[in-house]
């Protein structure tokens, strides 16, 4: 397995996992979107590769705004991470969160946080499994006016 960074010639590879993680985007939604990652560094994204496949991605953004639960600033941030099926239990999401960190590093950073919603338990075991500690809990509200 092989960690890649993201770019233009595999763009295809990253969206069309990005489509099974975000099902209620379409392909076209996703590829101006991570086009727009591309051009402006907003996220950077990175795929795993097996034998000229793609099983696995995530994206980081370097958040420079306060985020809940860290004590330094800025941090990187896990934005998005997903294994095929097939491909979990492999060690794919490790060895990409072990390139997550490694990008933390080299920009200077002192720690990587992430979220999920709080009836995800399966990315909540993920996170536990992958070294992350829960900080807090918050419930977020809204009201139209």
């Amino acid at each position: 397995m092989e960690i890649v960074q993201a770019d233009l010639s595999n763009l295809g590879l990253w969206v069309g996992l990005a489509s099974r993680l975000f099902a209620g985007h379409s392909a076209g939604e996703l590829e101006t979107e991570y086009a727009d990652f591309l051009a402006t560094g907003k996220e950077t994204g990175f795929l795993c590769m097996q034998d000229g496949q793609a099983v696995g991605f995530m994206n980081i953004s370097v958040r420079q705004d306060y985020v809940n639960g860290t004590d330094s600033s800025p941090v990187a941030f896990l934005e998005a991470i997903y294994v095929l099926p097939e491909w979990r239990r492999r060690g794919v999401a490790r060895q990409l969160i072990a390139r997550a960190e490694q990008f933390a590093r080299d920009k200077g950073l002192a720690q990587l946080a992430s979220d999920c919603l709080q009836d995800n338990t399966l990315s909540q075991a993920f996170h536990h499994n992958s070294g992350f500690r829960e900080t807090e809990r918050v419930i977020y509200f809204v009201k139209d006016i």
